[in-house]
């Protein structure tokens, strides 16, 4: 997204058409330009609970006064293009991506003003369907989850898990469950293949080799990563929990008083700090369209993202161990249940209850004395309950789910990417050299193609 620091270079191959659309980069980020206010989401939330509501509003109030602009420079640069750009693979390519920017403006212009149809049509145009295999594992994957509360001390624990085991067994389908993790011959080339990053991430930092890392160390270390890689980007407090890279800003979102294992701490880094190479890596490319990233690029980055976080562990299993993992899944579980595909669209209220007790179990996973009162449980539960359908369900309310449009599909890209991300490399390890040229998804043949056809590189040799 956007630009970063200037960069001393000759002008891309497609400068006149980058100039056209970069204004419009920002628009990738739907996931914010669809938030609603929290005051008020929260206020919908607490009617909900009370029973007052079907479903709280969670389409947002405003949106920035620049998208008119940004959607006129988009179609001026596609208008542009299709008279003036003489080479048919970039002129496509250019097309199809800028194709998928005005469809996330229309997503978030069909959900300010309750446009469901459109919301919808743009909302698959965009993301498209739900993998039913990723389906299936997501139900069988919380279901083995939930069976080890069933003999808790604890009755509540035992009824929720045992409410929630009933819930998933009406959820089977007759679809074959995706292999979560990669088979142990593939991850260890993965990680073979990767040692010389992590080697190059970390050069200078002294990470101990168990244990915790935290607050000051953290900060300082993500400071020298960034020198190892080059990276224009300065070091923010997170407005979330979360590490994240802004492009756009030249930002790399650090929680304000982080602690990790550090395991997690260098897969968290090995994640964003992808983010920053092949940002870096395009502006140094012939084509600015490297640097805006090929249409429908979230799968293939965010995948290869969660790849990366489970290459620090000595097995691929012990990723799936974690918080992290289940978070992965239940996001994908949402917009499963929320897009109908376990047969019909859950209503709102069975995604909420569902979700509240995955989230209860969660918490008791994570109470390993097991000591803290159900009540506590119950609320923690409830906060991360709404942060996580506001996150998946944004953009809609009572009045356009009645009218098919459920769920923001966005945050189906992480688990669906990881396991075809994990798919390609098996098939072709040379793809592993070629991983960080844009933002690009390895798992896309159309995008093989175009990057092939423009000289990126080429799989039958080097670059």
């Amino acid at each position: 997204m956007g630009e970063t620091a200037a960069i001393l270079r000759e002008p891309f191959v497609d400068q006149t058409w980058y100039d056209l659309a970069r204004p419009a980069a920002g628009l990738d980020n739907g996931y914010k330009l669809l938030t609603p206010p929290k005051e008020e989401s929260d206020e919908a939330f607490d009617q909900f609970e009370a029973g007052e509501i079907d479903r709280p509003n969670l389409r947002p109030t405003s949106l920035p006064d620049t998208l008119p602009d940004q959607v006129a420079s988009l179609q001026q640069a596609k208008e542009a293009i299709i008279q003036g750009e003489s080479d048919e693979v970039l002129a496509w390519a250019w097309r199809w991506r800028i194709n998928e920017l005005l469809g996330n403006a229309a997503i978030a212009n069909a959900a300010l003003v309750g446009d469901a149809v459109r919301f919808e049509r743009y909302n698959y145009f965009v993301y498209g369907d739900v993998d039913p295999a990723i389906a299936a594992l997501d139900v069988a994957f919380i279901s083995d989850f939930a069976e080890k509360f069933l003999d808790d001390h604890e009755p509540k624990v035992r009824a929720v898990a045992e409410h929630l085991g009933s819930r998933l067994d009406q959820l089977q389908t007759s679809h074959v469950a995706a292999e979560l993790t990669p088979d142990a011959d593939t991850f260890q080339t993965v990680q073979a293949h990767q040692a010389p990053y992590f080697e190059q991430l970390f050069a200078g930092v002294d990470l101990p080799s168990e244990g915790k890392v935290a607050g000051d160390f953290v900060w300082q270390a993500l400071r020298q990563v960034l020198q190892n890689i080059n990276a224009p980007h300065r070091l923010v407090p997170s407005d979330t929990a979360a590490m994240g890279v802004v492009n756009a800003r030249a930002e790399f979102e650090v929680p304000a008083k982080p602690t990790y294992s550090v395991e997690r701490f260098k897969g968290l880094t090995g994640h964003e700090a992808k983010h920053m190479l092949e940002y870096i890596n395009a502006q140094s490319s012939r084509y600015g369209l490297f640097v805006l990233g090929l249409d429908r690029y979230e799968p293939g980055t965010e995948g290869k993202g969660v790849a990366i976080e489970r290459l620090p562990y000595d097995q691929p299993e012990a990723f799936t161990q974690l918080r992290r993992q289940m978070d992965i899944l239940k996001r994908h579980f949402v917009v499963s249940l929320a897009t109908g595909a376990y047969g019909s669209k859950a209503s709102f209220d069975d995604i909420y209850h569902t979700i509240h007790h995955i989230e209860i179990l969660q918490q008791r996973s994570a109470d390993t004395t097991r000591s803290k009162d159900f009540s506590i449980l119950e609320t923690q539960a409830r906060k991360r309950t709404r942060a996580l359908l506001r996150r998946l369900l944004k953009g809609t309310d009572a009045d356009m789910a009645s009218q098919g449009a459920t769920c923001y599909r966005k945050d189906m890209v992480y688990a669906e990417g990881e396991i075809a991300w994990w798919a390609a490399v098996r098939r072709d390890p040379r793809l592993l050299d070629h991983m960080d040229e844009t933002k690009y998804n390895i798992a896309n043949p159309r995008h093989l193609a175009i990057l092939s056809a423009l000289g990126a590189f080429s799989m039958e040799g080097g670059k």
